[in-house]
C-alpha cells in the first residue's frame, strides 16, 4: 500500500466541496420550499437540518474533512441513515462519464465540468494505491469524427471505492477523503470488507510492508523458480497488517511478480560493483553510479514516485535488500 500524497490536496478537497455545495443548491432549488434561496442560504438550511437530526458537523466538514478527522465522524454518526442525499449524488458524480455535477458557472469563467473522471485526473495518481501493480489513470477514446475534428470521452479505468462504505455511512458517500482511485481486481477483492489503514492517511504507511525474496544461492540463479517474493508486515503493527493483506490477497498476488525480482538480481549480477566502475571510467557517459542504476532499474524508486509506476514499491525494497549483502552481486 502506498500513501494517496498531493502537495494540492486541500485545494482539491475544497474543489470537491464547492461542486457537492452547488449540486445541493441544484438539488434544492427542486423544492418548492427552498427553491428562493440561494446557496449561502441552502448550505445553511443543510446544517440546521443536520443539527436536528442530531449531526453536530457541517457540509464543510463533512466533505472536505482529513481522514483522521473524517474516521471520528464515522465512530459518531455510524447508525445515521436518514439522509441519503448524498449517495443520490455519488452515483451522478461517478456514473456516465458525460455526467457531472455542480454546474455552475462562476462570472466571467467558463463552465466547469466536476465528476469522478475530473476528480482522478486532478490526484495525478497513476497507479493504484492499494497494490501498487495495476494501472488507474483515465484514458480517452474517439466518440465522434465530425468536420469540426474529433471529439473525445474520457474513461476512467480505475473504480472508486469507498473506504467507509456508502450502505453503511450514507453521510460520507461524497467525502472527498473517503473516496479511494483503486484497480478493479482490488475494489473486487475488498468488495464490503472494511479496510483497517487508509491511503489518505496523514501519516507514512509505505514502511509498513517490506517486499523481500527468498534465493537458494545467490551467486547460483539460474532461473527463476529460484525466487520466492515473500512479503513482511512491520512488527509493531503485525495482525492489522496481515489482516488488511489477507483481504486484498496482495501476498498471493506479488507471487506472480518472482520474474521482476529475478530479473533485478540477473541485473545486479551482469552489472555488478566491478562493471558498472568500469563503465564510470568512461568519460562523458556516466555522471556517477546512482546514473546507473536509474537506467537499469528506473527512477521512480524513490517514495515519492511510487505512485507514478506499477511495482516501484516492490522494486525499491528488492533493491534496498541486495545492497545489504556484502558480495561482488553488488
Amino acid at each position: 500500500m502506498i500513501r494517496i500524497y498531493n502537495d494540492k490536496l486541500d485545494e482539491l478537497a475544497e474543489i470537491h466541496y464547492l461542486a457537492v455545495r452547488n449540486q445541493l443548491y441544484k438539488d434544492f432549488k427542486q423544492n418548492k420550499k427552498t427553491k428562493k434561496l440561494n446557496v449561502n442560504e441552502i448550505e445553511a438550511e443543510f446544517d440546521a437540518n443536520l443539527k436536528k437530526d442530531g449531526i453536530s458537523n457541517t457540509l464543510y466538514e463533512i466533505i472536505t474533512s482529513k481522514f483522521d478527522v473524517l474516521s471520528e465522524m464515522a465512530k459518531n454518526n455510524v447508525n445515521y441513515k436518514k439522509n441519503k442525499i448524498f449517495q443520490k449524488m455519488y452515483n451522478k458524480f461517478s456514473g456516465r462519464d458525460d455526467a457531472h455535477i455542480g454546474l455552475r458557472k462562476p462570472r466571467g469563467k467558463p463552465r466547469a465540468n466536476y465528476n469522478a473522471n475530473t476528480m482522478v485526473e486532478s490526484l495525478g495518481f497513476k497507479v493504484c494505491p492499494l497494490c501498487n501493480r495495476n494501472y488507474i489513470n483515465n484514458t480517452k477514446r474517439i466518440s465522434k469524427i465530425g468536420t469540426n475534428g474529433t471529439e473525445y470521452t474520457i474513461k476512467r479505468t480505475c473504480q472508486l471505492d469507498h473506504f467507509y462504505s456508502q450502505s453503511q455511512y450514507p453521510l460520507l458517500a461524497m467525502s472527498f477523503y473517503n473516496l479511494l482511485p483503486v484497480c478493479s481486481s482490488c475494489n473486487h477483492a475488498k468488495s464490503h470488507t472494511p479496510l483497517l489503514i487508509s491511503p489518505y492517511s496523514i501519516d507514512k504507511i509505505e514502511h509498513l510492508i517490506t517486499f523481500d525474496f527468498n534465493i537458494d544461492d545467490i551467486k547460483a540463479i539460474s532461473h527463476q523458480d529460484h525466487v520466492k517474493v515473500s512479503v513482511k508486515p512491520d512488527p509493531s503493527n503485525e495482525k492489522l497488517i496481515r489482516d488488511q493483506l489477507n483481504v486484498l490477497g496482495i501476498e498471493e498476488l506479488y507471487k506472480n511478480h518472482n520474474d521482476i525480482v529475478f530479473e533485478i538480481l540477473q541485473k545486479y549480477h551482469y552489472y555488478n560493483k566491478t562493471k558498472r566502475k568500469e563503465l564510470q571510467s568512461f568519460e562523458g557517459l556516466y555522471e556517477n553510479e546512482q546514473e546507473i542504476k536509474n537506467i537499469l532499474f528506473g527512477n521512480y524508486n524513490d517514495i515519492d514516485n511510487f505512485h507514478r509506476k506499477s511495482l516501484s514499491k516492490l522494486t525499491r525494497d528488492i533493491i534496498n535488500r541486495i545492497e545489504q549483502y556484502p558480495s561482488d552481486l553488488i
